[in-house]
């Protein structure tokens, strides 16, 4: 099942990383093994609060991180979606500093493990053959340790 959580159906958002769609993943019911994931599009901080005061968000298996890891987040957000994977698009090299050091460090108290595209490439991730609840990962250069 999905839904779109943002932009607000009532607009007041201005063109612009903002106004990027916000998706919401969750396993059909009867779907025991089925992964979750909250996917923030490009949203600051601002949004972020807008969004997390608007919807009812619960813990996620999965985030994919707003905007490339920059330090324009909502922190408190990230400790309550508490997943144990963040997924961060970001390209090499890239000249803004993305990821943030300061949102690193936020994801790690959170207890995310983070899987960046810059230094881990290509990401596989399933639910684990012995089911539980664990989550297998694969990347394309190397190991980012099991989730948590």
């Amino acid at each position: 099942d999905w839904r779109v959580l943002w932009p607000p159906a009532h607009r007041g958002v201005e063109p612009g990383n903002d106004a990027s769609i916000v998706i919401e993943l969750r396993g059909a019911p009867g779907c025991g093994d089925c992964l979750s994931m909250l996917a923030l599009g490009d949203l600051g901080a601002d949004a972020q609060r807008r969004l997390a005061a608007a919807s009812t968000l619960a813990p996620v298996d999965v985030v994919k991180v707003s905007h490339h890891g920059s330090p324009d987040q909502h922190e408190p957000l990230y400790t309550e979606l508490g997943a144990p994977i963040a997924l961060i698009g970001v390209g090499a090299d890239n000249s803004f500093g993305h990821p943030a050091p300061g949102l690193l460090a936020v994801l790690d108290a959170a207890g995310s493990t983070v899987v960046r595209s810059d230094t881990h490439g290509l990401a596989l991730l399933a639910p684990d053959a012995q089911g539980g609840g664990a989550l297998r990962l694969w990347t394309e250069r190397g190991s980012v340790g099991p989730p948590r």
